[in-house]
C-alpha cells in the first residue's frame, strides 16, 4: 500500500538536541509499504551513514511524517 507521507530534502535535515534527526523509514517495520523507499548512503555534516530514503526522481528525501509508520 502506498502511504501518504511528508518528506524533506536530505540537504535540509533538521538537527535536534541529540544530533541529526533520523528519518522514520529507518525504524519502520511496516510490511505492506509500496512507497519508493530505498537504502542510500549519504554524507550529512561530514558523517557518512546509510539511511532509508524516499526516492522522487533522482533525489532522495527523508520521510518525517507517514500514515503507515509502525514502530
Amino acid at each position: 500500500m502506498e502511504y501518504r507521507c511528508r518528506t524533506i530534502p536530505i540537504n535540509t535535515v533538521p538537527v535536534g538536541p541529540t544530533g541529526i534527526v533520523c528519518p522514520l523509514c529507518d525504524r519502520c517495520t511496516s510490511k505492506d509499504c509500496s512507497n519508493p523507499i530505498h537504502n542510500v548512503e549519504v554524507s550529512l555534516l561530514g558523517i557518512t551513514a546509510k539511511h532509508r530514503a524516499y526516492i522522487r526522481g533522482a533525489e532522495p528525501y527523508f520521510v518525517m511524517v507517514c500514515e503507515g509508520f509502525i514502530l
